[in-house]
């Protein structure tokens, strides 16, 4: 159950971005809900979650995020009238986790780390069960894939098999990747075309160990993409390499990759195709109303894209983006040398889509926000130990998460602050505040702290 300290209206979006029953929230009116509660408020939080297993799950993380903001309420400035007359809109989609644990174990599938000890078959098993069994997750064309796939996994020595199980995944990737992440959709493509087993390998090789046993030279299945030279020649030789385990640790890693553009697709069309609207129409209510957006994960890209889509003259007053899953480019102009496109949200600075402030936080310890970049570099065929790191400016290798918005000349790189410690002012010309946070989020769920609340209350308070 969500407890808010504000009136609240709960809003349950499909996959497709329509008003719908979702696990216990029926959704039935909510939209004449939301218009109602606009005209009757000055102030209007817009919540979106990332992957969560179920809707209990994200209304334990609103709550918990709330907790910490009716605890900062009064240190902020703020009192029981205008708590009074601020709302809330709390979003709820269906958004399936994929599984962090070899992040964490593994030390953020960092490349050359030993594997850790997973039964990676079983991991599969579970992780498709999980994917599987939530309402409106996928069709039924969709669910056949991914138990076609899951019946490959332990026969994944076999090449024929590998093929198979990739295509199934294949065709789970959403058909025009989105341009926010260029790599990645790079990536997408090689997923659609490449054959299964040169796949399985590079990811496998890009973990440090190879996929298949090949034989002296580079022959069999992979080729020289899934050579891994620490093994020595032969690749299979190596003193207790287990080539099953081997195969399906990178056969995991792909489908926790599937499950990160699925949800990131997904995340983008329910905040431009579903709640755009839905805002919209509550402003257009009451024009004088206060829209600030709080968005943690895939859920930062839903308020993104909520404010991207908004139409000519509607924005909302502020937006805090909590440990964002989407490129560090997003908000960013073309590079100067034709090398990178402008980011796919670069409207939401331009056309001022968001009038006051935007805040970004970000961790060194949020692997969940990487764990597409290694894997997507190996399908690219780049060298991910060779590349620049993640969240620095150069790599594009990077979300939002990780290191802010990174080459945004209207960004200014500060550090979170503990709370009730005042922020200061941004320069003339800035309006996003990149705030480094390792001292307070050492993980990608760690968003429901006092210093995160006193964040998304500063810009709140900024805009009003």
């Amino acid at each position: 159950m969500l407890n808010a300290p504000f009136r609240f209206v709960e809003v349950p979006f499909d996959k497709d971005a329509t008003i719908t029953p979702l696990g216990p929230i029926d959704g039935s009116g909510a939209a004449d809900a939301v218009v109602a509660l606009a005209r009757d408020c000055d102030d209007l939080f817009v919540f979106a979650h990332g992957w969560n297993n179920d809707v209990p799950d994200a209304q334990a993380l609103y709550s918990a995020i709330l907790a910490s903001i009716g605890t900062a309420w009064s240190a902020a400035g703020l009192t029981d009238a205008d708590r009074t007359r601020t709302g809330l809109v709390a979003i709820y989609w269906p958004s399936k986790r994929f599984d962090e644990s070899d992040l964490i174990s593994g030390g953020a599938a960092a490349i050359g780390d030993p594997p850790p000890a997973i039964d990676y078959g079983a991991a599969i098993a579970q992780q498709i069960a999980n994917l599987s069994d939530a309402g409106g997750q996928f069709s039924a064309d969709e669910l056949a894939k991914l138990q076609t796939a899951g019946s490959q996994v332990t026969n994944l020595t076999d090449p024929a098999a590998q093929d198979t199980y990739v295509k199934a995944l294949a065709a789970l990737f959403p058909a025009q990747p989105e341009a926010d992440d260029g790599a990645l959709a790079a990536s997408s493509g090689v997923v659609a075309s490449a054959p299964g087993a040169d796949l399985l390998n590079a990811i496998s090789a890009q973990l440090g160990a190879s996929a298949t046993p090949v034989a002296s030279g580079g022959g069999g299945a992979g080729g020289s993409i899934g050579d891994d030279p620490s093994m020595g020649a032969g690749g299979g030789s190596a003193q207790g390499f287990n080539p099953l385990a081997s195969i399906q640790h990178a056969a995991w890693m792909l489908l926790n990759l599937t499950t990160y553009y699925v949800m990131k697709s997904r995340g983008g069309t329910v905040g431009a195709t579903g709640a755009a609207p839905l805002i919209a129409a509550a402003i257009a209510a009451n024009p004088k109303l206060r829209v600030h957006v709080v968005g943690h994960s895939f859920g930062g890209r839903l308020v993104t894209s909520l404010a991207s889509a908004l139409p000519p003259g509607t924005a909302v007053a502020s937006m805090a983006l909590l440990q964002a899953a989407y490129s560090h480019y997003g908000l960013a102009p073309a590079a100067a040398d034709g090398s990178r496109p402008a980011g796919a949200f670069r409207n939401v600075v331009t056309d001022r889509k968001v009038r006051g402030e935007i805040a970004i936080t970000h961790s060194e310890y949020d692997w969940a926000v990487g764990v597409a970049y290694p894997i997507a570099s190996a399908l690219n065929h780049d060298n991910a130990s060779a590349l620049p790191a993640p969240g620095t400016a150069n790599s594009e290798w990077g979300g939002m998460g990780a290191s802010g918005a990174m080459q945004t000349p209207e960004s200014y790189d500060d550090t979170m602050l503990a709370a009730n410690v005042a922020y200061a002012p941004l320069a003339s010309g800035l309006s996003i505040r990149n705030l480094k946070g390792d001292a307070f989020i050492p993980g990608h769920g760690d968003v429901t702290g006092s210093q995160v609340a006193w964040a998304i209350l500063n810009v709140f308070t900024r805009a009003r």
